[in-house]
Order: C-alpha cells, then sequence, then structure tokens
C-alpha cells in the first residue's frame, strides 16, 4: 500500500513542478518586484520601497483612465455576451431543421483570431470603409466607430462578441440540454406561456451555465489585449489595463509598477467573481 501510495506521488510530481515554476513561482515573483525598485533599463535598483509603486501608479491619471476604460469595456462586453448567448443559445436550442449548419455557422467566428477580427471589422467600419459606404448609400446618419473613446470602448465590445458569442452560446445550449423537456410540457398543460417557463424555469436552471459565461467574459475582458492593440497600433486614443500594464513594463521599463497593475487586475477579477457567484447564487454555483 505504501510503494502504491509513492507511485501516486511520483506520477503528480511533474504536474507539481510545473504548477510551481510556471504558475506559483511568477506570482510570488511578481508580488516581490511589486515592493521594489526594479526597472528593465536599470537592472541595479532593486532595491525595496515599500508601497512607492502602489502609490505611484494609483495616483497615474493614465491608470486611472485605463481603468475606466477596463471597467466600462468589461460592463458593455460582460451584459451584452450574457444577453446575446442566451438569446442565440435559445434560439439554436429551438430550430430542428438545419441546427447543426445554424450551430456552425454561429461557432465559426469564434475559429478566427481575434486580432484578425479586430483588424476585420476595423477596415468594414473605418470612414470609407465598407459599412460607412453602404450607409451613405442608403442615405443614413453617418456613425463615427472610432470617434470618441466610448464609442472606441463600445465598438471593440461589439467585436470581441462577435468573435466569441459562438463559444458561449454552446455553453448555454449544453445546459438546455439538460433541463427535461417534460417540464417545460407539464407546465405548458398548466397554462405557463413562454416568458413564464423563461422566468421560473429556464433562467433558475442554467444559473451555472450563467455564471460560467459572466466569469469567462469578465477575465476575457480585464485581459483585453489584442483587440485594443490591433485598434490602436499601440499608440491610439484609449489604453486599458493590459495595454497599459505591457506599455509601462515593456516600453518604459518599469517592471516594478508593471507587476503592481497586474496585481490590481487579479484582485478586481477575484473580486468580480466572487460578487458574480453571491449575484447568480443556487446549487452548484457559488464556490465560496
Amino acid at each position: 500500500m505504501r510503494h502504491k501510495r509513492v507511485g501516486i506521488y511520483l506520477f503528480l510530481l511533474p504536474a507539481v513542478i510545473v504548477s510551481i515554476v510556471f504558475m506559483l513561482y511568477p506570482i510570488i515573483w511578481t508580488i516581490y518586484i511589486s515592493f521594489t525598485g526594479y526597472n528593465l533599463f536599470q537592472p541595479g535598483g532593486n532595491g525595496f520601497v515599500g508601497l512607492t509603486n502602489y502609490i505611484k501608479v494609483l495616483e497615474d491619471p493614465s491608470f486611472i483612465s485605463a481603468l475606466e476604460n477596463t471597467v466600462l469595456f468589461a460592463i458593455f462586453y460582460v451584459s451584452i455576451m450574457v444577453i446575446t448567448s442566451l438569446l442565440v443559445g435559445i434560439l439554436l436550442y429551438s430550430i430542428k431543421k438545419g441546427s447543426n449548419v445554424f450551430r456552425t455557422l454561429i461557432f465559426l467566428p469564434f475559429a478566427i483570431p481575434l486580432t484578425m477580427a479586430t483588424l476585420l471589422w476595423a477596415w468594414m467600419l473605418i470612414d470609407g470603409g465598407v459599412i460607412s459606404s453602404i450607409t451613405i448609400f442608403l442615405h443614413l446618419p453617418h456613425i463615427s466607430w472610432f470617434g470618441t473613446s466610448i464609442a472606441t470602448i463600445f465598438t471593440t465590445t461589439i467585436i470581441t462578441n462577435w468573435n466569441l458569442l459562438g463559444f458561449n452560446s454552446i455553453i448555454v445550449l449544453s445546459g438546455l440540454y439538460q433541463i427535461p423537456r417534460e417540464i417545460f410540457e407539464s407546465t405548458k398543460v398548466d397554462g405557463a406561456n413562454w416568458w413564464q417557463q423563461f422566468i421560473k424555469i429556464t433562467l433558475p436552471l442554467l444559473r451555472s451555465n450563467i455564471f460560467l459565461i459572466i466569469v469567462l467574459s469578465l477575465i476575457s475582458s480585464f485581459k483585453a489585449y489584442a483587440q485594443i492593440w490591433a485598434l490602436s497600433r499601440g499608440g491610439g486614443s484609449i489604453d486599458v489595463l493590459y495595454t497599459y500594464m505591457y506599455k509601462v513594463s515593456f516600453m518604459y521599463g518599469y517592471f516594478n509598477q508593471g507587476a503592481v497593475i497586474a496585481i490590481i487586475m487579479s484582485v478586481i477579477i477575484i473580486l468580480g467573481f466572487y460578487l458574480s457567484s453571491k449575484f447568480v447564487k443556487g446549487e452548484g454555483t457559488s464556490l465560496w
């Protein structure tokens, strides 16, 4: 029995080593350098500086602006993604003929790299692009998709939603298939309409699926980088936390302040995870 346990531990050892090297050590190192003067271009100044880096970051107007943009993007993206995923998932569930074709079409954008999808949509949305030309031809009001920071964030939200909608719709669809059809049939016999079935049956039984979509969308929104960078080429009108962290760390060399931004992002994501688990509360949903 003892030899069997040793064998099990030996099988687990490679995974433990990988976790320590690629997960635990970077976390510890990030926390450590956030309290030092670590600079990429000045390797000698690695002394302990206490909370100086945290104070500098929190007082930096560029960080505040990036944080506001990230929160706004997260609000837009999470809310739109949850609503559209539910609508598309229910629509796919209700389609009987040609369902595989529609599922493939909905899932197809997910196979396109996000950077490529962003550049494709940007090419269509810019002034003189395909969509702009169509609006002019139809004598519709001109829309400046990238005219302001809010417009840019909202446009980026739509692009990201289009790219990832198929994946999240499948999450909803899988949850719908786990609900016994007899429940809907019995409530229909009792006189419940589709809206009552949706509110009283579908939504409560999809709580764990909705929670998963919220968490994945929240993480994606705070890790938004490729689409913002593709639109701005690294020097555009807006920054989110991820792009600002990259600039601070690799363009300006302040790894210590970049570590602070990474820690703040992690705390916000964990807090969002906690709040969403309380909001979408139900059996198998809350992890706290």
